[in-house]
């Protein structure tokens, strides 16, 4: 009896580590993407001071610390905070296009496959996909249904 319960702490044990991981694996995502939405917002400003010809950390980190934008532990800029803020926006920059490259292929994809002739194979798979739902090829059968639904 107390090999078992021995085991089923043990058992217990794994459980709640993997939980506290699992915990930690999720506060990062939500950490990152909070920080990444947050340079995002800021990179209009940014931007604007950049073009105002505001080049250097220290003088963004003045410029956002005199209009009173807060930096996310609601503390000073310094030119260690801007550093990451410039890095964090190239990043997001750097996202985006990677996106747009991304949504462009798959347009491309999609025109591609709009103008090439049909395959004899898509017909038959289309056909086992309907018999597999329950409904025939050409009929309107439970898989229609279930879509209406």
């Amino acid at each position: 009896m107390t090999r078992r319960k021995g085991e089923l702490q043990r058992h217990r044990a794994l459980i709640a580590a993997n939980r506290a991981q699992n915990a930690a694996r999720v506060s990062r995502v939500v950490r990152a993407a909070r920080d990444r939405k947050r340079a995002a917002d800021l990179a209009l400003i940014v931007r604007e001071l950049q073009a105002a010809g505001v080049t250097s950390l220290r003088a963004i980190a003045d410029e956002l610390n005199a209009r009173h934008i807060a930096t996310p532990r609601r503390g000073q800029w310094w030119t260690g905070t801007v550093s990451q803020l410039l890095a964090r926006i190239k990043d997001v920059r750097n996202d985006d296009d990677q996106y747009a490259h991304f949504l462009q292929s798959l347009e491309r994809e999609a025109e591609h496959e709009a103008n090439a002739a049909p395959s004899p194979w898509r017909k038959e798979r289309r056909a086992a996909e309907l018999k597999h739902r329950g409904g025939r090829a050409g009929s309107r059968g439970p898989a229609f249904l279930i879509r209406l639904l």
